[in-house]
């Protein structure tokens, strides 16, 4: 349940006072004033130090768990089995310096999470050994540039096509959304029903989007989040295309405006369906 030490990275919540914890075990505890609500920095302790601590009623456990600072160490996990590839319990320990014990433990937390998974290996005769590498889940936790590579591609492209070329390419892209789109939307279809198919398209995307009727016969497509912002900021025009995109894969007869934009400080893109009203 507990790791096997704890070492000085790593804070206890007390619910007695140092003193009493001294008088009680023998054991020194150091306040730390910089954390709220007040811990106490332990040196090293053992497992039966700590197991002696939850008996008396001086550490603070919640749900049977010990809620101790585990991250750096998990932390550090992750960051062995990127650089190393699959690994053992064994293995990682050696080259964090803890127990195996430990390290199953914070591994068996993270297979939870799903940022880790196990292979059995066979070496030799023996028992099957586990390692451990990470899932594309875990990418999450290390460090992504993308959004600055796109931001720094779009300057490339402009720089080198200029003003007149990347316009044409940012058009080009426009017209193969909406060959794509209007190959899964039926424009014979009832408004309601093409723009939850547009929406089933965009979620697929990335979009979070999702279709609203309204009893006016209007509807709504809201699109929760924006995957390509930063491009977006950097480049306008993908947004005004957008628009176009929409207009040009739904029935002709159906105006579209975009009531909600991201980029103007709203939480989402919100974009009105509507038929256009006759002229007199």
């Amino acid at each position: 349940m507990f790791a096997e030490e704890i070492r000085s990275t790593d804070f206890l919540e007390i619910s007695q006072g140092h003193e009493w914890i001294r008088e009680k075990t023998g054991l020194n505890l150091i306040e730390n004033s910089f954390l709220t609500p007040p811990r106490y920095e332990f040196s090293i302790l053992e497992i039966d130090d700590i197991r002696y601590l939850i008996r008396l009623g001086a550490i603070s456990v919640k749900d049977g768990k010990y809620k101790g600072a585990h991250q750096e160490t998990r932390s550090k996990i992750l960051g062995l089995l990127k650089m190393k590839g699959d690994l053992s319990s064994a293995m990682l320990a050696e080259e964090l310096g803890v127990s195996a014990m430990a390290v199953r433990q914070h591994l068996r937390e993270l297979e939870s999470t799903g940022d880790v998974s196990s292979t059995d290996v066979r070496v030799g005769k023996g028992r099957p050994m586990k390692r451990w590498a990470l899932t594309d889940r875990a990418n999450s936790h290390f460090a992504d540039r993308h959004r600055e590579l796109v931001v720094d591609l779009l300057d490339e492209m402009e720089g080198a096509l200029g003003s007149k070329g990347f316009n044409a390419l940012l058009r080009r892209r426009g017209d193969s959304q909406v060959e794509s789109y209007r190959e899964r939307i039926d424009r014979s279809l009832p408004l309601a029903r093409q723009v939850e198919a547009l929406a089933a398209i965009r979620d697929q995307e990335g979009y979070m989007a999702e279709a609203r009727a309204e009893p006016d016969g209007s509807c709504f497509l809201i699109e929760n989040h924006c995957p390509i912002c930063s491009a977006a900021e950097r480049c306008s025009k993908l947004c005004s295309i957008e628009l176009v995109v929409f207009r040009l894969c739904i029935d002709e007869s159906i105006e579209v405006e975009r009531v909600e934009h991201i980029l103007e400080g709203s939480r989402r893109c919100v974009y009105r369906f509507s038929r256009r009203t006759a002229e007199p």
